[in-house]
């Protein structure tokens, strides 16, 4: 029997929409991927990241795993976990948004950043202030006030150590493709940051500057096909990204609502507008060090049954990583370290008024619910890997031709933009093209750079010959 179509009469009576034969006919604003462990979250913030992924339509995991790790880079190296008397974890947590163009990368993590951002624009405000006050006092003055930036997009090094001056710890918000392996020089500098190594430049200009603990979360997006360039290097800086991996890039809004029911409830999908216990919380989180007056920060210990907890745990999983083949081997061995940064960030953000108390089983079993969710989200992302892994390679061909319309440009330096050189190439298949570049260039046939075109607009990749 023939669907019967439903007829738009506010866009002329023309238009006709046939239902989806798969489609749920009110699509629903809740997880679409595999559950997140929602309930680990201290109640307020489980409100916040179920209302704000809901609101932007996306898996809640999208949040709420950018925000745990914000909260790790608040949290900074105030406080630590000692496993052992030789393992010590500070909260570190490295989050990568796997999904297509379109899947709210952005909007999830900007959802997630929210209350860093009023953190920041609290700490603005008082820079401001104190910058007026330092501008207006009399001649011989103290050094200027130093703003405290608890977030940047800037990867390098030296601004990072600037900033943990100031700070307990900072959250780089980045693309992820800014580490792809041509650029070795970045992905090398920040292998170190991920085991909060000290920071000693050498540097002229930055060389009177230490950082013992350094607490630098790292948060982004990647597009699928982009993962073999972040797998490439063989130098374990994959395995060091907790990935939460989404591959449908549909987006469906939510079936319509009243703005409010008839008691004046928000309805189910609406966003918190004003989530004041999630400000409150980061507010407390940036000031651990005045609440316990412990200048070398607090270290937590694991109670008997929590350390129990860890130990079957750990057990297993390096029973695992034993017979687990390549990269997979790699994320198993590092699990333990992010488990341990989850019990950190977890037992901090519920209790932390009680960091005197050893970390109790409780928060050892939600941390250990956590790395089993991101075990899940390890294999998906693999798979995907080796699905963009197998596709075929690009034409020898095409990748002998890129260097020759170079050559050949009709530009006086000989630089091309991405677009004019594929009309040049006759418009190859787009992933190929793509593919090809990245190919010559880390074989330094070719080189690239944004460079703004005359009229208005954005920068744009121009390449020629090496």
């Amino acid at each position: 029997m023939a669907e019967t179509p439903t007829i738009l009469p506010h866009l002329g009576g023309n238009v006709r929409v046939f239902p989806h034969p798969a489609a749920d006919p009110e699509p629903s604003c809740l997880d679409p991927v595999a559950d997140f462990p929602v309930d680990i979250l201290p109640p307020d913030v489980q409100g916040v990241v179920v209302s704000a992924a809901r609101s932007i339509r996306v898996p809640v995991a999208m949040v709420a795993a950018p925000l745990l790790a914000f909260a790790g880079s608040v949290i900074g190296n105030q406080v630590s976990l000692a496993i052992s008397d030789g393992w010590i974890e500070r909260p570190v947590l490295w989050i990568a948004l796997v999904a297509p163009t379109g899947a709210g990368k952005s909007p999830a993590i900007s959802a997630a950043r929210r209350p860093l951002d009023r953190l920041q624009q609290d700490q603005w405000d008082d820079w401001q202030r104190l910058h007026r006050d330092w501008e207006h006092a009399p001649r011989p003055r103290s050094a200027a006030p130093r703003l405290r930036r608890h977030f940047t997009t800037d990867l390098t090094i030296e601004a990072l150590i600037q900033d943990l001056q100031a700070v307990p710890g900072v959250a780089v918000v980045r693309d992820l493709d800014q580490f792809r392996s041509r650029r070795g020089e970045d992905r090398r500098r920040y292998l170190a940051l991920w085991s909060h190594q000290p920071l000693a430049p050498t540097r002229k200009h930055a060389s009177q500057t230490f950082v013992q603990h350094p607490v630098v979360a790292l948060v982004g997006g990647i597009q699928p096909h982009l993962l073999p360039y972040l797998a490439g290097g063989d130098d374990g800086f994959l395995e060091r990204l907790l990935p939460v991996v989404s591959t449908a890039p549909a987006r469906y809004w939510p079936a319509a609502v009243p703005v409010e029911d008839a008691e004046g409830s928000a309805p189910a999908c609406e966003p918190d507008d004003e989530p004041a216990p999630i400000d409150r919380l980061f507010a407390g989180l940036a000031s651990l060090n005045a609440l316990y007056d412990e200048p070398a920060g607090v270290t937590l210990v694991p109670d008997h049954d929590a350390l129990q907890a860890w130990i079957a745990w750990f057990n297993d999983n390096l029973d695992r990583a034993h017979v687990a083949p390549g990269l997979l081997k790699g994320y198993y061995l590092k699990l333990p370290a992010h488990v341990a940064r989850f019990a950190l960030i977890l037992q901090v953000i519920w209790h932390q008024e009680e960091l005197d108390e050893p970390l109790p089983a409780v928060t050892m079993h939600r941390a250990i619910q956590l790395g089993e969710y991101f075990r899940e989200q390890i294999h998906r992302m693999l798979e995907t890997l080796d699905e963009v892994g197998n596709t075929p390679a690009p034409s020898p061909f095409l990748a002998w031709k890129v260097p020759r319309v170079l050559a050949d440009s009709a530009h006086p330096d000989g630089w091309l933009s991405r677009t004019e050189l594929h009309q040049r190439l006759g418009r190859p298949p787009r992933a190929e093209y793509a593919a090809v570049l990245e190919q010559l260039l880390l074989q330094g046939t070719s080189v690239a750079e944004p460079r703004r075109p005359p009229g208005p607009g954005p920068p744009s990749d121009h390449y020629r010959v090496s």
